[in-house]
């Protein structure tokens, strides 16, 4: 079973460093290459994603100039990344991460709420620099990878 499971942005920046597509400015790379040090640090069986954010990722192909070679692109990032499945005991998590937020008056994005129940349904750190959102999710480790 993975330990950590990436989300979306996570997962983007991966994409991007396989394309060898850097940010222009100098904290940006910075960013990028401490991601990219401990996701080097890290057995590759003990990362993931969620099929959340592969749903996402194939969203922003599907807008793209290039479907095709971005599809192509998720392919290969899925093959070199366990794309977890969500199973049903995922969502008695969605549930509860949902009703919690909610009374607190502190929603996250629907697709967060979902990485985040999967995560914390699998006993994964969720990889993630978005540590404002995730960080109200009770029960939830999460790490942030380009600090």
């Amino acid at each position: 079973m993975p330990k950590y499971l990436l989300d979306t942005n996570a997962c983007i920046a991966v994409r991007d460093l396989k394309r060898g597509k850097l940010p222009n400015d100098p904290a940006g790379r910075d960013r990028l290459q401490r991601l990219q040090a401990r996701l080097q640090a890290v057995a590759a069986a003990d990362i993931a994603m969620s099929a959340i954010s592969m749903g996402e990722l194939r969203f922003g192909a599907d807008k793209s100039g290039a479907p095709q070679k971005n599809h192509e692109l998720l392919d290969k990032l899925g093959q070199l990344v366990t794309v977890m499945p969500l199973a049903e005991p995922v969502c008695r998590h969605y549930g509860q991460i949902r009703q919690f937020l909610e009374a607190q008056g502190q929603k996250i994005g629907p697709n967060d709420n979902w990485i985040a129940a999967h995560g914390r349904e699998a006993g994964c750190t969720v990889v993630t620099a978005n540590t404002g959102e995730f960080s109200r999710v009770p029960g939830l480790v999460i790490e942030n990878w380009t600090q």
